[in-house]
């Protein structure tokens, strides 16, 4: 089920398109910091990209979910949020002995 949502997710939201600001500002800090202190700051933004990047999709998932509830809720399903948190926290729970 994750690989067909991040699959939803990456076709309806993509990689952004290259901002020409974002371009300048990292010229002038390639310009004005040495090799050690860019290193430094793009494994900053590399965590901070990958941070994001996995937020976005969680929220993403979680939206999806919402509205599959909805659809259910309307059609007469009667989808409980509640239940469907137990069934996953008790999925991922190994078996107590």
């Amino acid at each position: 089920m994750k690989d067909y949502m991040t699959a939803l997710y990456l076709r309806f939201c993509g990689s952004p398109e290259q901002d020409p600001e974002a371009e300048a500002l990292a010229q002038t800090l390639r310009e004005r910091l040495d090799r050690e202190q860019r290193r430094a700051l793009l494994k900053l933004i590399d965590r901070y990209n990958a941070y994001c990047e996995a937020q976005t999709e969680a929220a993403f998932i979680a939206g999806f979910r919402l509205a599959a509830g909805i659809a259910m809720d309307l059609r007469g399903g009667w989808y409980s949020f509640e239940e469907e948190e137990e069934r996953r926290g008790s999925a991922t729970l190994p078996n107590a002995k």
